[in-house]
């Protein structure tokens, strides 16, 4: 006969406990520690504002305040060279990602399933992780410990530890994640899709989804979080609209008719501009029309204020990253100044051309 005694029980039960206090203690991330808001700070010779070609695989360096190419960080060959059987390099470099500090350039290239990490003082790759098929677009998170991934071809959010370089959690999300960007305060994550109508929120201490936001189509390619925490901002490629939802309640408050082919949207204005991990500043959202050529400025209360027209369709908004200033910037965001005038109707202010030069390699 087996006698099992009462302290045989209670030893039993206190290391059940344990382990499940321990597997409590690694799926939740401690508290975190978020650098404040530099607030705008004005373009200087200083800053670098970074570019990804999927084309040409490579990430440009540019000088704003002279709209000069400065040179190209090359993390592969051109199309078509990538099609060799041989081929070692990255393909359909796209997302990028600047650390909070300024220190850090997280790259995505989609095809080769890359995420490149290039360090900004010297303009070289520090490390590379490899994740699931087809990643999309990622952000660090605001305290910079750890970059995510929209991984739209495995339903999931990769988390990547920096400083180890390697993969610490996939977080399940509905179908084709296309970005994820954070809430200023770090506790949630916003995550947009390409094949549900959905927004997904994450607590990012738990690393799970917290609730699911129905929205009016299910191709979104782009969104972003205002500064304030307040709103999120989501474009709809595939039906011409923008969602605005409320960033604390997670209630949809409104849907903007803003054009065939909206693809990218940003924040910016009078003492606005990009911060880090997707969150951006400014009274005004600035949405890319790929269908009309054109960007439309809305107001925050979702207002059309104005209309720039650009050259030939493409995608004009992708993120960019200045390294000096630790901010943001955009394709065709307008850098502005206290001095600036907002936008109307009759005074668009359409972003310089860039002139093509002779630039160095990295």
């Amino acid at each position: 006969m087996r006698i099992t005694t009462l302290s045989t029980w209670a030893l039993a039960a206190t290391l059940l406990l344990g382990a499940c206090s321990k597997k409590n203690s690694e799926e939740t991330e401690p508290d975190m520690v978020i650098p404040p808001d530099p607030g705008p700070i004005a373009a200087s010779a200083a800053d670098r504002v970074y570019l990804a070609d999927q084309s040409s695989n490579t990430v440009s360096v540019h000088d704003p305040s002279t709209n000069r190419l400065l040179g190209v960080i090359r993390l592969g060959k051109g199309r078509p060279e990538f099609l060799s059987p041989l081929y070692d390099m990255e393909s359909n470099v796209h997302g990028l990602g600047v650390s909070p500090d300024g220190k850090t350039l997280g790259v995505i290239a989609t095809l080769t399933n890359a995420v490149i990490f290039i360090d900004l003082a010297t303009n070289t790759v520090k490390g590379k992780v490899y994740v699931d098929r087809n990643p999309h677009e990622g952000f660090f998170t605001p305290d910079g410990r750890q970059f995510w991934v929209a991984v739209r071809g495995k339903d999931y959010v990769t988390v990547i530890d920096v400083e180890k370089m390697q993969v610490v959690k996939n977080i399940a999300t509905e179908h084709e994640p296309s970005m994820v960007v954070f809430r200023p305060d770090g506790k949630v994550a916003f995550v947009d899709h390409s094949e549900t109508a959905t927004l997904d929120v994450i607590d990012v201490k738990k690393r799970e989804v917290i609730a699911r936001v129905p929205v009016v189509s299910k191709f979104s390619p782009n969104l972003v979080v205002t500064e304030d925490g307040q709103q999120v901002w989501m474009t709809h490629k595939d039906v011409g609209k923008v969602t605005v939802v409320n960033a604390q309640t997670y209630a949809v408050e409104g849907v903007i008719d803003t054009g065939p082919g909206t693809n990218h949207v940003n924040m910016a204005g009078p003492g606005g501009g990009t911060r880090f991990s997707g969150a951006s500043a400014g009274d005004f959202a600035y949405v890319t029309v790929g269908g009309e050529n054109a960007v439309k400025v809305y107001s925050r209360q979702r207002q059309l204020l104005a209309t720039i027209p650009v050259g030939p369709t493409r995608t004009v908004c992708g993120p960019t990253a200045t390294a000096a200033s630790s901010t943001w910037a955009w394709k065709t965001a307008t850098r502005w100044s206290a001095s600036t005038p907002k936008p109307t109707p009759s005074s668009p202010k359409p972003a310089a051309a860039r002139p093509r030069r002779p630039c160095s390699t990295w």
